[in-house]
C-alpha cells in the first residue's frame, strides 16, 4: 500500500483499512469478463449457473450452525444468508443443474486453501469471508440483480428484505452495509495485517471461480465491432473544455434538471442513474467532488470536495469505470491541475447501462425508478409500443419470448446461443429490431450481420443461376427457340 496511508493505519477503522488494502483486487473482480457479461446483458445461462453453484458452496459453509457460533454475534444475521436464495435460483433453470462441488476445481482449491476444517474454527478467517462475500452481494448486487432481471434470468441471490435490528422498519442495502461496517469496526483486537493478506487471497481464488464460469462462454467478451456506429471512444478535449466552478457543481443536484459529480476534477453527468437521487446509494455524492470518497472507500460527508486529494494515486480505476457509463461535461476549476485525472481514461460507451441500483426489494413504496420522471433507459424499455399492432405493454404484445412457468432454459451445450439473452416476454430476433434496435443490436449483432451477409449472398447466387439458365435455354446461334421463353423472368 502507498506510504501516504501509513499514518492512518493505527487510527482508521478496520473496514477502511481492509478496503484500501484490497482495492486493486476488488477492481479486478469487478472488471472480470464474467461480471462484464452481466453488466452488458450478455451472460449465458451455462456460465451463470456454474457461478451460482460455486457461490452456493461458499455460502453454505458460512451459514452452518458452527460458523454462526464462532462468528461475532454482532455480525451474524439470518437476513443475509444466501444459500436458500441460490437454491431457488438454481431451481429456476429447467434443465437439471449438477450441484456437486467436486465438479469444480476452482471451488476445491478455494476450500483446500481457505476453508479447511481448522480454518473454519478461526474467527478472524470467518470474518474475512463474511466481510467480502456478503458485502459484495449487498453493495454491487442490486445493480447485478437489475441486469439479470432485464435478461429474464434468476436473481434471488441479489434480493434482500432487510429490517433494522432495533425495529421493524425496512433498510436499504447501502444503509445496512454502513451499519455492518460500524459493527465490525467496534470489534477489538483483530490482526488486520493478517486478515488483509487473507482477503487478498480470497479475491484471487474468487477470480479463479469466475474464470471457470467464463470458460463456458469464451465468445462473450466486451469486444465492440468496428461496424458499430456507436463504438466507445475516448473523450475529446472539448468534453472537458467547459470550466465548472464548485458552486455550479453544487447546484447540479436532483432538485434541478441535471445531476453532476466530479472525480479527479473531471465533471460527469450522472442524471441517468437513480443512485445519485435522494435516498439512493450515492445520493450523498450529487453535486460534489467525490475523489477522496472513492479513493478511500468512504461515505463520510467530511471527505466530499477535498480539492487537495491526489486523485491520480487512487482514483484512476474509478475514473475509467464511471467515465465509461457517464458522459463528461467539463472540468472542475478549483481542482489542482497537477492532481487531475488524465482525460484519456474517460472512454464513454453509449451502449453501457447506467450504474443504477434496484432497491425495490427493500422499499417498494419509495422506489426511485417508479416515482421519478427521470426514467433510466433500461426502465424505459419495460413499456414499449409494438410497431406491428400498436399495443403497449411490458411484454411483447405479440406474445414472443414468453417462457413457461417463468423458468429459464439452460442449453445442453456449454455455451448457449444469443437466444439465452432473451428476456421473458420480449421479442426474439429479428422482431426485437422493431421494438428496440439498439438493444437488438447489442444482443444479436452477430446474427444480424450473418443474416445480412446470407441474404446478399443468396441474392447474388440467385441472379447468377437465373442468368445461367437463360444462357442454357438459348440455341447455339443465339436465336430463341420456338419453345423457349423470350424473357429470363419467364423461366
Amino acid at each position: 500500500m502507498a506510504s501516504k496511508y501509513g499514518s492512518l493505519r493505527e487510527t482508521e477503522g478496520h473496514c477502511k483499512f481492509f478496503l484500501k488494502e484490497t482495492a486493486s483486487y476488488h477492481d479486478r473482480t469487478m472488471e472480470h469478463p464474467l461480471m462484464q457479461s452481466i453488466y452488458d446483458l450478455r451472460v449465458t445461462d451455462g456460465a451463470y449457473a456454474r457461478y451460482l453453484q460455486s457461490l452456493r458452496s461458499i455460502f453454505r459453509a458460512l451459514e452452518t450452525e458452527r460458523a454462526r457460533q464462532i462468528m461475532p454475534a454482532t455480525l451474524v444475521d439470518p437476513q443475509l444468508f444466501r444459500s436458500d436464495a441460490i437454491d431457488a435460483d438454481l431451481d429456476s433453470f429447467t434443465s437439471p443443474v449438477d450441484r456437486s462441488e467436486s465438479q469444480s476445481p476452482a471451488v476445491q482449491q478455494y476450500f483446500g486453501e481457505l476453508m479447511q476444517e481448522s480454518q473454519l474454527f478461526d474467527q478472524e478467517t470467518l470474518i474475512c469471508h463474511h466481510f467480502l462475500h456478503y458485502n459484495a452481494i449487498l453493495s454491487g448486487g442490486a445493480f447485478l440483480g437489475g441486469c439479470l432481471k432485464q435478461m429474464g434470468k434468476p436473481s434471488k441471490l441479489y434480493e434482500f428484505h432487510l429490517k433494522h435490528a432495533s425495529g421493524g422498519a425496512s433498510q436499504k442495502s447501502h444503509q445496512y452495509v454502513r451499519d455492518y461496517m460500524h459493527r465490525l469496526d467496534a470489534i477489538p483486537g483483530l490482526n488486520r495485517q493478517k486478515m488483509a493478506s487473507l482477503m487478498r487471497r480470497v479475491y484471487e481464488l474468487t477470480e479463479a471461480i469466475m474464470d471457470e464460469a467464463q470458460a463456458l462462454q469464451p465468445e462473450v467478451l466486451r469486444v465492440h465491432s468496428l461496424a458499430h456506429a456507436e463504438c466507445p471512444s475516448a473523450s475529446s478535449p472539448a468534453d472537458f473544455a467547459r470550466e465548472v466552478s464548485l458552486e455550479e457543481l453544487g447546484s447540479s443536484t436532483w432538485a434541478g434538471e441535471r445531476v453532476w459529480i466530479s472525480i479527479g476534477g473531471r465533471v460527469l453527468d450522472v442524471t441517468s442513474s437513480s443512485s445519485y437521487a435522494p435516498g439512493g446509494a450515492y445520493g450523498l455524492f450529487a453535486g460534489h467532488d467525490v475523489s477522496k470518497c472513492l479513493g478511500e472507500m468512504s461515505l463520510d460527508e467530511a471527505d466530499l470536495d477535498d480539492l487537495e486529494y491526489d486523485a491520480r494515486a487512487s482514483c484512476t480505476t474509478w475514473g475509467a469505470k464511471l467515465g465509461r457509463v457517464y458522459p463528461a461535461v467539463g472540468t472542475l476549476t478549483e481542482f489542482p491541475v497537477s492532481k487531475r485525472l488524465p482525460e484519456s481514461i474517460f472512454v464513454f460507451d453509449r451502449n453501457a447501462a447506467p450504474l443504477t441500483r434496484d432497491d425495490s426489494s427493500n422499499d417498494k413504496n419509495t422506489s426511485i425508478e417508479s416515482s421519478s420522471s427521470r426514467t433510466t433507459e433500461p426502465a424505459a424499455r419495460e413499456m414499449s409500443t409494438c410497431p406491428l399492432t400498436g399495443q403497449q405493454g411490458a411484454a411483447c404484445p405479440l406474445g414472443f419470448g414468453s417462457s413457461k412457468e417463468g423458468k429459464v432454459k439452460v442449453s445442453s451445450e456449454s455455451v448457449t446461443s444469443d437466444s439465452s439473452q432473451l428476456k421473458s416476454g420480449s421479442c426474439p430476433f429479428p422482431f426485437i429490431f422493431l421494438h428496440d434496435p439498439k438493444l437488438g443490436w447489442r444482443l444479436y449483432h452477430q446474427r444480424a450481420l450473418d443474416c445480412t451477409f446470407g441474404a446478399m449472398l443468396g441474392f447474388v447466387v440467385g441472379v447468377f443461376v437465373m442468368w445461367m439458365m437463360k444462357q442454357m435455354s438459348q440455341p447455339p446461334n443465339g436465336q430463341p427457340g420456338t419453345d423457349s421463353p423470350q424473357n429470363w423472368w419467364e423461366l
